[in-house]
């Protein structure tokens, strides 16, 4: 008696941890391989066959007493299913509806791990293989809420907490957990497998090679549509089955919810339920691992032959793990997919794993390429935007009707945050041009295009707008950054937001040196790019092997045409490097110099594109470029314009020499012009050149006939005093000649 007494006080002291009234009445039950004292402690006790009944038994008991079910650790052996004469589905067991809430709690969880002898360390459901042959192919449920005829709207409330069901195998239809007609439920600490037979032969993780389970065969089935009341899912998790996971419903939550080894781990709406049209389905640190398919996005079930579409769902950090020696049948299907694409709504934030225990990847697609998907949000936490291929596609080409229709020389854009032919267009003045929101919004955008795409033109755009548009908007203390930029007259300090002293432009602008800095080194499974030089150590995470690659540069650009980068991992390493040649660099010469050899030339270097370097890197291995930056002229509306490799060149009134509005001569060689590097005398400008150049329309005086010098800065540097005194201006007027001389 006395030891009945302190597994009592022991089963409060549990109870009240788990967050259940200690002082509720409960009906224990004791399975027959239970431990003595919790036998002796029990108000029912299980023999090992038909222990269905004892727990049906107990279940009424609760029912008639209003009292809630506790459960020894044990195996409960579930040898028949009955029909309970409530239009639902026979089951082994099934919670009555009791008009509150009803607790059936385990002793402690059940836990499967590599170890013998951890099958059976909680308390476990188990159905008896001869029920499904008896079945004849009939679903049936081993656990199940009552069904009512008030349908979902009954006013029952469930609680399942550290159970275990085992479904005998996966090749017959089933539910092992069935909450369709339950009004709310709160399911903690719950495991299903649909290889139970083999679990209890003694079947270790990992499985190894699994059939490809009944596509009927089901973990669990949520709830039947609308219940205004939430349904809680907290560390539940279903291996093995046709569908892990059937959810359906309205204030659905579930937290750290597996399925793993089946046909599907999760699908959606893929079983009739009513009056569910937008409510929320969220899903937080969940993971769909080793399945054959990617979650399935059914039509929402049918309410009298209306579609119920556009429900929402979100998927917070939900990780994808997909390898096919590891999935049943040893192959992959679909990815995830919509019945009828284009009928759901959320948002999905996920990781990919392509390889047991790989690092996730930035590269793999996670919605099928037929529509599917165009309603969610989709980001792969691992920083690369996931879509279908016609959304892609569309990205690129909207990215590349924006460069060449839009953007202007110092790859700025926009006039009043609207499109207006800005390409062509430059020449002139339009009104509030060139925003600095637009100019970060676009560095953005082509980052996010050059991760998705390892193509470097994005990366040409990105160096183009940074060194020009970009730094061209900033004060030069940092302080903040200008709203509009023209490329003549004078920079202005932006207007006050909201009786704040600042603006979007000045909030914003920051975000343009992320979208520089994450740009500077990018990879894929086949290579590591380096995309933008800059002094400094660069180092990131190459996904074909999970390593640690760094690399150190050396250099001034772009106020110099030379850089020297280096390997600095202190282990030699096998990649493929690729550097980015730019379009504007027609000559560009690049050598390599291992520690211990000679310095080699790099043949096939082409301009716009990757040089690849597929080789063993040792520590003190050491590239050099130098690339082309003869001066190059620009020709638009009878203007002319010049750039020296990525800067745009611009005159200033600080120079002191010349009227900025002067007039090249039509005998100026514009395309090949003779501008020198000159060294800047003042700490304001970033870069000066000086430019010889014919000027003035009286060409037949011989005195006009001489070259004129033209001081110009960096773009950037231009104006950069935002007063009077620093007027700038980059498109020269050129004298013009009628067609008909």
């Amino acid at each position: 008696m006395r030891r009945r007494k302190v597994l009592l006080v022991a089963v409060c002291t549990l109870l009240s941890v788990c967050g259940v009234c200690a002082e509720a009445e409960w009906v224990r039950v004791a399975a027959s391989d239970s431990r003595a004292e919790a036998r002796a402690a029990a108000d029912f006790v299980c023999t090992g066959t038909n222990d269905e009944r004892v727990v049906q038994q107990a279940i009424d008991r609760c029912r008639e007493n209003g009292r809630q079910l506790f459960l020894f650790s044990g195996l409960y052996r579930l040898d028949a299913v009955r029909d309970f004469g409530d239009g639902g589905p026979k089951a082994a067991v099934c919670f009555r509806n009791m008009h509150r809430e009803f607790a059936c709690v385990g002793e402690r969880r059940q836990i499967v791990g590599w170890a013998d002898n951890m099958v059976v360390n909680g308390i476990v459901f188990y159905l008896n293989p001869k029920v499904l042959d008896e079945a004849a192919g009939e679903s049936v449920d081993i656990l199940r809420g009552e069904w009512s005829k008030q349908g979902i709207m009954n006013g029952s409330a469930l609680r399942l907490e550290n159970i275990a069901v085992f479904a005998p195998d996966s090749q017959h239809p089933l539910r092992a957990i069935d909450l369709q007609r339950v009004n709310s439920a709160e399911i903690h600490n719950v495991t299903m497998r649909a290889f139970g037979t083999a679990l209890l032969k003694g079947m270790k993780y990992p499985y190894g090679q699994l059939q490809v389970p009944h596509v009927d065969n089901i973990g669990m089935t949520l709830t039947d549509g609308s219940n205004n009341a939430p349904v809680n899912l907290v560390n539940v998790s279903a291996s093995g089955f046709g569908q892990g996971f059937q959810v359906g419903g309205e204030h659905v939550v579930m937290i750290n919810c597996s399925a793993t080894f089946g046909r599907y781990g999760f699908t959606f709406g893929n079983y009739p339920y009513h009056c569910a049209f937008d409510h929320p389905i969220t899903l937080i640190n969940c993971c769909d691992e080793q399945n054959v398919n990617l979650p399935l996005f059914n039509s929402c079930g049918d309410n009298g032959g209306e579609l119920h579409g556009r429900q929402e769902v979100t998927m917070i950090s939900f990780n994808c793990e997909r390898v096919a020696e590891h999935a049943p049948g040893r192959k992959l299907g679909d990815l995830m997919r919509e019945v009828r694409p284009g009928t759901w709504r959320g948002n999905i934030s996920f990781t990919r794993q392509p390889k047991w225990n790989a690092v996730n990847s930035v590269d793999e697609p996670i919605w099928a390429e037929d529509g599917s998907g165009v309603g969610f949000v989709t980001r792969n936490n691992a920083h690369k935007p996931a879509c279908g291929a016609r959304i892609r596609e569309a990205c690129i080409k909207t990215g590349e009707a924006i460069a060449a229709t839009e953007v202007n020389i110092t790859g700025g854009s926009s006039c009043h945050e609207n499109w207006y032919d800005g390409t062509k267009n430059q020449t002139d003045t339009y009104i509030y041009e060139n925003e600095t929101c637009v100019v970060t919004t676009w560095l953005r955008l082509c980052h996010e295009l050059l991760t998705a795409t390892s193509n470097p033109r994005w990366a040409d755009e990105i160096e183009k707008s940074f060194y020009n548009a970009y730094l061209g908007a900033q004060r030069p203390d940092g302080s903040e950054f200008v709203q509009y930029t023209s490329l003549s007259g004078r920079r202005h300090a932006g207007e006050d937001h909201s009786r704040l002293h600042t603006n979007c432009c000045t909030a914003n602008g920051p975000r343009g040196y992320l979208a520089f800095l994450t740009s500077v080194l990018t990879a894929d499974d086949d290579a590591v790019m380096m995309n933008l030089y800059a002094s400094g150590t660069a180092s990131i995470t190459w996904p074909k092997t999970g390593e640690r690659i760094a690399l150190e540069t050396y250099t001034l650009y772009p106020k110099t045409d030379n850089v020297s980068i280096r390997y600095r991992e202190r282990d030699a390493k096998t990649f493929k490097l690729k550097l980015r040649i730019p379009a504007w660099s027609e000559k560009t010469v690049v050598t390599v110099k291992s520690v211990s050899g000679q310095p080699v030339a790099v043949k096939g270097v082409k301009a716009g594109e990757y040089l690849a370097l597929d080789r063993t890197w040792t520590c003190g291995d050491q590239i050099d470029i130098k690339f082309d930056f003869t001066p190059k002229g620009h020709l638009l509306n009878g203007c002319a314009a010049f750039t020296c490799g990525p800067l745009v060149l611009a005159r200033d009134a600080r120079f002191h020499r010349g009227d900025l509005s002067e007039i090249l001569s039509i005998r100026a060689n514009v395309k090949q012009p003779q501008i020198f590097r000159t060294r800047a005398t003042d700490d304001a400008f970033y870069t000066t050149y000086a430019g010889l150049f014919p000027t003035g329309v009286h060409t037949k005086n011989k005195g006009e006939q001489y070259p004129t010098v033209i001081d110009f800065c960096d773009y950037a540097s231009a104006g950069n005093t935002w007063g009077d005194d620093s007027t700038f201006r980059v498109w020269l007027p050129i004298e013009k000649r009628p067609d008909s001389l």
